[in-house]
């Protein structure tokens, strides 16, 4: 409010200081001009002073052409005339005579030597137009001060100039012109010519006269304008109000300008002051009123304003026992106060009801929360246990009850039997004793008999409840003060019982009763529904013989599989199982035995797959299995042996032996089908041709699956002892510098020759090592023998660079490193002086790019060096392999075979070189098999080749004969 008045004030205010600041402005613009009228009047009175002075020399000069003394070229008698006359006239500062040629040869002053005043314009003026003329404004030759020349002819009798008359005017008559028309102090008056030189400046204290000015804007508007007003900075940079006008000679032209400018400070200085006082008294009588309206407004208004808002703010904060306490004045105020009192009186009275009704609607809504928590709980869960246990957690945390328990019947004793509780009290519940009578009339009186008849127990005073009989005193221990039992109900038959505990008399009324009795009819039918979901669920997906899922329930597990395999790139595997001669079995012993079969089939099966892996019937003697992330194709060879070892054994029923035999039939996804009828389909495809296939027990759905698998398998089998057999040899390939042609190092090649499957190359069983993680024992021996082969060779004097291939498996290993140097150390060779090359594929390399590096610099920190084999066909980035510790590339076989017949390849080995050698690495070309090649290779710059052309792997004995062989002349 106090702003409000303030504001007012300063609104009244508003006029008188717009009129005030109006009447300074016309003040201002008043005392503008009265200056710029002044200074034109003295402009004004400067010219006609020019031009009275002009008709007077013109006069003068006209009298003096006709004296003998001038008429006469006696410069002696002339001179001492003029100099006579120029004390006479002392505005002027010299009178003479020049000859016709421009030398003077008269003066009033005495001249220091020849003076000609040719080429003045005055001068030639005269002589030209033979009559008066005026000149510039400027310093004179003889006088050396400021002054403006004037010229007239002496003819002679034919009308020729004989001799021209001059006369110099000095400008102190403008000084004193300035001086006289008393301009305000720091005032200027000013001459420029008309090339902007300044002639005079009154008063002179800057030293501006003979200076130009030209270049300076005063001078820009003076010269464009002629005559004028303005404002502007003057030469000492004093702001000023200028009047200008230009001195014009008989002719019109302009000969100079005078300018007077008065400080802009002294012109405004009368309006400024009158502005000042004015502001100032506004601003006194402004302050003044607004003490006034401040002081009276609290003590008339904002004082009672105060009152009422505290009492407004005290309701507000709840508080509404608050009165104003103002006086009752018959004002607006006061009328306001009384019905603000009013007002809180009446919310007052009726604040006490709502809580009054809160009070009662609380211990409804927490029953309804239970209720509906619960409800939703029936809805969302579908398993007994789960829902007993979470209706006792609702309704002890959402009931406000101190202890909730739901009680099981015990069959054999009647007794209700604690099963599901929610509270710290659980030993109370196991301290109370309550049993249900047989029959309802042998306990008229008691909470069992009312429990029986399914009626609710409420007790909401055990102090005083006889009923409860011995139960009261272990409640009352334990601090509880009311309860109430609720019978559970399913098919009309009592199951259990809803217990609920508080710790105060009086807790259940009747309202509340009602909707508790609502919530155990609630868990009941969601007990009943539970139940009779069960027994859906089992008969729409379980065979009521096996107990197996039935056909339906095997395809939604198996798509749910196939998903899974999708996402996770992994196979599933389909098994179709027949048991051959049941139906021989069922006509000669009963379709019991059957049965039993059945059963005992479906037993061994399910104990023979994984927990994810899922075993159903399928038809009246098929089984049907779907094993999910499956890995390799001989996990499936490995289960359907089993199965087929598991079922040679004989069966036992009713004390007779029976064998049977089981047909498989295989399909893998994603090879054989990627949906479920696909691959079920071909399974079943593949289970008709084993059955037609006399000794087959299992068969995948094609051949070459089949007969791959078959071939992996055994060479699995085979490759697990050929260590132990020793069975494993070491070829060595050379490595053939491309310019010298000689062997400077070899690569150790693993082979194999089973006893059983022959000689295995390897491109067939590194495969499977890698996968079975043989390959790690088996790398560690290759490691061995290599080093044993290069320390011969060493001692022989052979100084070979000798190149052995790591796996990806080997390299993840954390002890790979330890395991290198302790072979090294075992077989006596030293790292540091050895030539041992640890070769690496791309591929595997770049799996782990940050990792292999790390372990790759440890590994060249203890004097090996690193290779990349098979480079090019691997994802590498060259980012990464500027910083991976590599000695040599080796560039793989598939751009070597068509780089005499192929641009692209040509430029990628061209390319793949160049990079090398920037990063400064060795190159190695593999498979070079013809002189092309070779040539090729060694134009581009390619260091060293291995391939057939030279030799391949051989054993050490052979190598040995090679090396020294340089291959160069055969190749060129």
């Amino acid at each position: 409010m106090r702003a409000r008045l303030i504001v007012l004030v300063l609104l009244a205010a508003a006029p008188a200081l717009a009129f005030i600041l109006y009447s300074g402005f016309e003040m201002r613009r008043q005392a503008e001009t009265d200056a710029l009228d002044r200074a034109q009047q003295v402009i004004a009175h400067a010219a006609s002073t020019q031009q009275q002075i002009f008709q007077d020399t013109r006069q003068l000069l006209k009298i003096l052409a006709q004296v003998p003394q001038v008429r006469e070229s006696n410069g002696v008698v002339c001179g001492a005339f003029m100099a006579a006359l120029l004390k006479q006239y002392p505005h002027y500062t010299n009178l003479g005579v020049a000859r016709r040629n421009g030398e003077i040869f008269c003066s009033a002053l005495p001249l220091k030597g020849p003076v000609d005043i040719s080429d003045r314009p005055y001068f030639q003026a005269a002589v030209g137009h033979r009559d008066f003329s005026v000149g510039e404004y400027q310093i004179g030759r003889i006088t050396g001060k400021p002054a403006i020349n004037f010229a007239y002819p002496v003819l002679d009798q034919s009308g020729e100039a004989r001799t021209i008359l001059f006369a110099a005017l000095d400008l102190a008559w403008l000084k004193r012109l300035a001086a006289d028309s008393q301009l305000p102090e720091n005032s200027s008056f000013t001459m420029i010519d008309r090339n902007g030189t300044v002639l005079l400046r009154h008063p002179e204290i800057d030293g501006w006269a003979g200076r130009s000015i030209a270049d300076t804007s005063l001078f820009g508007t003076i010269r464009a304008r002629a005559n004028g007003v303005m404002q502007s900075h003057g030469l000492d940079n004093v702001e000023r109000l200028y009047a200008f006008a230009a001195l014009r000679e008989t002719s019109g032209e302009p000969l100079a300008y005078l300018s007077v400018g008065i400080p802009v400070t002294i012109a405004f200085a009368g309006a400024n002051a009158s502005l000042l006082r004015g502001l100032t008294g506004l601003g006194m009588v402004t302050l003044l009123t607004l003490v006034i309206a401040w002081v009276g407004s609290n003590m008339f208004i904002l004082r009672r304003v105060s009152a009422l808002l505290a009492a407004v703010r005290r309701v507000s904060a709840g508080d509404l026992s608050a009165r104003t306490d103002v006086s009752p004045r018959n004002d607006e105020i006061g009328e306001l106060s009384r019905a603000f009192d009013n007002m809180a009186q009446s919310l007052e009275r009726r604040d006490a009801r709502i809580r009054e009704d809160e009070v009662r609607i609380a211990r409804l809504n927490r029953i309804y929360a239970v209720l509906s928590n619960i409800n939703g709980a029936i809805i969302r869960i579908h398993e007994r246990d789960a829902l007993l246990q979470e209706a006792c957690r609702i309704a002890m945390d959402e009931g406000r009850f101190r202890l909730a328990c739901i009680s099981r019947i015990d069959s054999e004793t009647f007794r209700l039997i604690p099963a599901y509780i929610s509270g710290n009290d659980r030993d109370m519940l196991h301290e109370i004793r309550l049993r249900l009578p047989e029959n309802a009339a042998d306990d008229t009186h008691g909470i069992g008999a009312a429990l029986l008849v399914g009626e609710p127990v409420v007790v909401n005073d055990l102090a005083q409840d006889v009923r409860a009989g011995a139960n009261r005193d272990i409640a009352l221990r334990h601090g509880y003060r009311s309860c109430v039992l609720l019978p559970l109900k399913i098919s009309g038959k009592l199951t259990g019982c809803l217990h609920l505990y508080a710790d105060e008399s009086g807790f259940f009324d009747d309202q509340e009763m009602k909707l508790l009795q609502e919530l155990a009819a609630d868990i009941s039918l969601g007990l009943e529904h539970i139940e009779n979901e069960g027994k859906l669920h089992n008969l729409a997906n379980y065979d009521l013989l096996t107990g197996l899922p039935n056909r339906d329930l095997f395809r939604d597990r198996l798509d749910q599989s196939l998903s899974r395999a999708r996402h996770h790139g992994r196979h599933v595997a389909v098994m179709m199982l027949h048991i051959d001669r049941l139906k021989e079995i069922n006509s000669l012993h009963g379709q019991h035995v059957g049965d039993m079969l059945l059963r005992e089939a479906a037993r061994r099966l399910r104990g023979l797959v994984r927990e994810g892996d899922t075993v159903a019937r399928a038809g009246s003697s098929v089984f049907s299995a779907a094993l999910a992330d499956v890995a390799h194709t001989r996990d499936v060879i490995m289960v359907a042996r089993k199965i087929t070892n598991v079922f040679a054994e004989p069966i036992d029923l009713e004390d007779t032996e029976f064998y049977v035999t089981i047909r498989i039939g295989i399909a893998v996804s994603p090879e054989d089908g990627d949906d479920v009828d696909t691959i079920l389909k071909n399974a079943e495809v593949a289970l008709n041709i084993s059955q037609r296939e006399a000794g087959s027990t299992y068969r995948f759905y094609t051949p070459e699956i089949n007969t791959r698998a078959l071939e992996r398998f055994e060479i699995e089998q085979e490759l697990r002892h050929a260590l132990e057999r020793n069975e494993f040899i070491v070829h060595y390939q050379p490595v053939v510098d491309m310019n010298t042609g000689t062997i400077t190092g070899c690569e150790a090649l693993l082979r194999w020759n089973n006893q059983t499957l022959g000689a295995v190359s390897p491109g067939r069983f590194i495969p499977v090592a890698e996968e079975t993680d043989l390959i790690v024992p088996i790398g560690e021996w290759v490691l061995q023998t290599a080093c044993e082969q290069g320390r011969r060779w060493h001692e022989q004097g052979l100084n070979l660079r000798l190149a052995v291939n790591i796996s990806a498996k080997q390299l993840r290993r954390a002890e790979f490193p330890d395991t290198v140097l302790t072979i090294l150390r075992n077989t006596g060779v030293d790292p540091a002086s050895s030539s041992l090359t640890m070769e690496i594929t791309e591929s595997e390399l770049m799996e782990d790019a940050e990792g292999t590096a790390k372990l790759l610099k440890n590994l060249q920190a203890r004097g090996l060096s690193i290779s990349i084999d098979d480079f090019g066909t691997g994802y590498s980035s060259l980012s990464y392999l500027k910083r991976l510790p590599v000695d040599t590339l080796k560039i793989d076989i598939s751009f070597i075979r068509d780089i005499t017949r192929s641009h692209d390849d040509a430029a990628i080995v061209k390319a793949i070189i160049a990079l090398a050698h920037s990063l400064d690495m060795k190159v190695v070309a593999e498979g070079v098999e013809t002189r092309e090649q070779f040539t090729a290779l060694r134009a581009i710059g390619c260091d060293a080749a291995q391939g057939f052309l030279f030799s391949p792997a051989v054993l050490a004995a052979d190598f040995e004969k090679l090396n020294g062989r340089c291959f160069t002349p055969q190749l060129s």
